[in-house]
C-alpha cells in the first residue's frame, strides 16, 4: 500500500482554521479572518527577529486565542435554517472548493448520504440518480460543516419529462418537492453529469481526510448503496462494506416503546433535506433513548484487558470448503497448519499465526460474494469470472448466471459450478477464490503484521468487518 503524502500545509488537528472551510459558521469565519487579514497584512512584513522575547511572546498567545475563538464558534451545534427554493437551487450548482483539514477518522465519523431518483423498484441499472447529498458528522452526530448536494442532468434529457421509466407517483412527489423545478431550471452551463457528480462528492468526503473504509449513514441506505456501488464506482471505493441505517434504530424502538409514527416531515424527498432529517432523528434516538456511556457496563468486554486486547485484535478467516475439491483441501491444510507450526514452513525460530479460522463447508451468501469482490485485487473482474468453475456442470452460454444473486442461488444446487475454496480476511480485507497463492498472499500479510514489516497506516486503514 502506498503512504498518504504529508501535507506541510495541513495543521494538527484543532490548530488552524482555514479560510474557505464549507461550515454552518463559515461566513463567520471568512468574515473575521477577512478582518484579521485586512488588520495585519503590514504587521505581517516585519519579521519576528525585529521583537523582543516579550513582544513576541504576547502576540503568539493573541494569535493562539483568536485560533481558540474561532475554532470555539466552528463547534456549536448546527441550528436548521429555512431555505428558499431560489436559495437552494444557486447552492445546488455551486462548485465548492474545500479546505485541506486534519485527516477525519472513519471509524468514528459517518458519511451521511441521500439520492432522489426516477424510481425505486425497477433494475438499478435502470434507474437515474437525480440529486444527490452528502454530509458528514462526528460520533455525536454534530455535522462538521454544511455538507454538498448536487442534481444531476442527463445527456439529452433538457427537461424532467424527457426522463423515462418514471412512474406518475413520483412524478408528482418530485414536483410537490420542487426537484423537478429544479432540474427544468437549472441554466444549461451549470448543469453537471453523473461523472462530473461523482468527482464532486468524491473531492468533498477526501478534504475531511477521509479515503476509505468510510460508513455511509443515512435512512433506508440500503437502496442507495446498492445505487452507489452501480452508477459511482469510484465514489463506492472510499466506503465501508458496512452502513450505518437509522430505519434498524426505528423499527428497535417502535417495538420497544410502540411507536407507531416517526418525525412528522422528517422525509421531504429532497436529498439534503432528507439528510439533515436523518441526523437529527438518529441525535434525537441517542440523545432520549440510549444510556450515557457512564450509566453503562458492558458484560465480559469489561473483563481482563488481556481478553479485551485478543477481542479487539485477533483477525478471522473464513473458508468456504468442499472435501471434494483438491484445492479447497489443500488451502485448508495450509491455513491450519500456519496456526499449529512455526510460519513460513521450515523456520523454526518463528511463531505461528495468530487469527480465528471459520470453516463453512457450503458457498457464501449473495451479499459476501459482493464484499469479497471487492476485496479481490481487480475491482473490474466479473461475479461470473471470479466465481465459476471450468467443471462441465457448470452453465455456458446464455444460460451462464453473470449476477452475484444467481451465482449463489446456483452454487447451492450446483457447488461443482463454483471454484473452491473461497478464503476471505474480513479484518484485513483479503480475498482468494479457487487460488492457493492468493491464500498464501493472505498469509503472508499477516506474517508481514506479526513481524512488524508493515507501515502504521498499511496496518490500522479499515478495510474490513471487524475494523
Amino acid at each position: 500500500m502506498s503512504t498518504q503524502k504529508k501535507d506541510n500545509t495541513t495543521p494538527a488537528s484543532g490548530s488552524v482554521v482555514r479560510r474557505g472551510l464549507l461550515t454552518p459558521q463559515s461566513s463567520y469565519v471568512e468574515d473575521e479572518l477577512a478582518q484579521d487579514n485586512a488588520s495585519t497584512s503590514l504587521k505581517r512584513k516585519n519579521s519576528f527577529r525585529d521583537l523582543d522575547s516579550d513582544q513576541v511572546h504576547t502576540r503568539s498567545l493573541s494569535k493562539r486565542s483568536r485560533l481558540e475563538e474561532i475554532t470555539a464558534a466552528l463547534q456549536k451545534p448546527l441550528k436548521p435554517q429555512p431555505e428558499s427554493s431560489q436559495a437552494r437551487t444557486s447552492s445546488l450548482n455551486r462548485t465548492a472548493s474545500y479546505s485541506r483539514l486534519p485527516r477525519t477518522d472513519p471509524s468514528t465519523h459517518l458519511v451521511w448520504l441521500d439520492l432522489e431518483t426516477t424510481d425505486a423498484g425497477i433494475p438499478y441499472q435502470d434507474i437515474k440518480i437525480l440529486e444527490i447529498a452528502v454530509r458528514i458528522t462526528d460520533k455525536d452526530f454534530t455535522p462538521l460543516d454544511a455538507g454538498v448536494s448536487f442534481l444531476v442532468h442527463w445527456a439529452g434529457k433538457a427537461t424532467f419529462g424527457a426522463l423515462e421509466t418514471i412512474p406518475p407517483v413520483v412524478i408528482a412527489m418530485h414536483r410537490k418537492s420542487g426537484l423537478q423545478h429544479d432540474y427544468d431550471h437549472t441554466p444549461t452551463p451549470e448543469r453537471k453529469s453523473l461523472e462530473h457528480v461523482e468527482r464532486l462528492v468524491c473531492d468533498y468526503v477526501k478534504s475531511h481526510r477521509i479515503y476509505s473504509g468510510a460508513i455511509m449513514a443515512g435512512r433506508g441506505i440500503g437502496f442507495d448503496r446498492n445505487m452507489i456501488r452501480y452508477h459511482m464506482p469510484k465514489f463506492d471505493k472510499i466506503f465501508h462494506h458496512q452502513i450505518f441505517d437509522i430505519t434498524t434504530l426505528w423499527h428497535l424502538i417502535s417495538r420497544k416503546y410502540e411507536r407507531q409514527r416517526r418525525f412528522k416531515d422528517s422525509v421531504q424527498h429532497r436529498a439534503m433535506d432528507d439528510v439533515s432529517g436523518a441526523i437529527r432523528e438518529a441525535k434525537f434516538y441517542a440523545d432520549l433513548v440510549f444510556k450515557t456511556p457512564s450509566e453503562v457496563t458492558w458484560p465480559s468486554v469489561d473483563g481482563p484487558s488481556t481478553e479485551r486486547e485478543v477481542m479487539l485484535v485477533v483477525q478471522s478467516i473464513s473458508v468456504s470448503h468442499q472435501p471434494f475439491s483438491p484445492p479447497s483441501t489443500k488451502a485448508l491444510s495450509l491455513l491450519r497448519s500456519s496456526l499449529s507450526a512455526p510460519y513460513p514452513p521450515g523456520q523454526a525460530e518463528k511463531k505461528s499465526l495468530d487469527f480465528n479460522l471459520d470453516v463453512v463447508e457450503g458457498p457464501p451468501t449473495s451479499d459476501q460474494m459482493r464484499t469479497i469482490l471487492s476485496y479481490l485485487p481487480s475491482k473490474a473482474i466479473s461475479p461470473s469470472h471470479a466465481f465459476l468453475s471450468a467443471h462441465y456442470a457448470t452453465p455456458t452460454g446464455s444460460e451462464r448466471p453473470e449476477g452475484v444473486s444467481a451465482i449463489a442461488n446456483l452454487a447451492q444446487n450446483n457447488p461443482s459450478a463454483l471454484k473452491w475454496p473461497i478464503v476471505v480476511d474480513w479484518h484485513g480485507g483479503q480475498a482468494a477464490i479457487g487460488d492457493i497463492e492468493g491464500v498464501k498472499a493472505i498469509l503472508e500479510t499477516l506474517r508481514k503484521k506479526r513481524d512488524g514489516e508493515l507501515k502504521e497506516d498499511e496496518v490500522d486503514q479499515p478495510k474490513g468487518w471487524f475494523t
